[in-house]
């Protein structure tokens, strides 16, 4: 029964540590304390999780240190799934506010995108011109005639 327990208490803590994972890149061999900034990701992670109310892979996810950069910053690319730190060196207080901007604008990303987008189509379309096909009747697209439209994916959903 021990042996079960133990067993189940590192699959859980394994999963865990590959849900939310740091990746060094570092060409030039600079030394970093990987165990540290593992730990460090996880706790930024549950953070970030709890005060958005996020759970799984939304709460925990991978991020590529890059050592070695003249210039720190951040990318944070949900499209293409890319999330990186970029230092110069080792420099925990620099990692730990790059990783909680990353973790935060990642969580708010998938928490808030989708509601604020519905939000900005309603309120596009309630001040959005109506051209000569709309009054005559037809049915009306979510693009105003002669305006670009930054939605595509949206084009043919009425908001929520």
């Amino acid at each position: 029964m021990k042996f079960q327990f133990v067993a189940f208490t590192l699959v859980l803590l394994t999963g865990k540590l590959l849900a939310a994972q740091i990746t060094g890149e570092n060409p030039q061999k600079l030394e970093w304390p990987e165990q540290r900034a593992q730990m460090l990701h996880r706790i930024i992670c549950g953070v970030v999780g709890k005060d958005l109310h996020l759970r799984g892979k939304n709460a925990q996810f991978p991020v590529t240190l890059v050592l070695g950069e003249q210039q720190q910053r951040i990318v944070a690319d949900e499209d293409k799934g890319i999330f990186k730190i970029y230092l110069k060196q080792w420099d925990e207080p620099s990692f730990a506010v790059s990783d909680l901007q990353v973790v935060l604008q990642r969580g708010m990303v998938r928490k808030y995108w989708q509601p604020m987008v519905s939000e900005v189509v309603r309120r596009f379309q309630q001040v959005a011109p109506v051209s000569a096909d709309d009054l005559s009747g037809s049915s009306r697209s979510m693009r105003p005639s002669g305006a670009s439209w930054p939605f595509p994916e949206l084009e043919h959903q009425p908001p929520k």
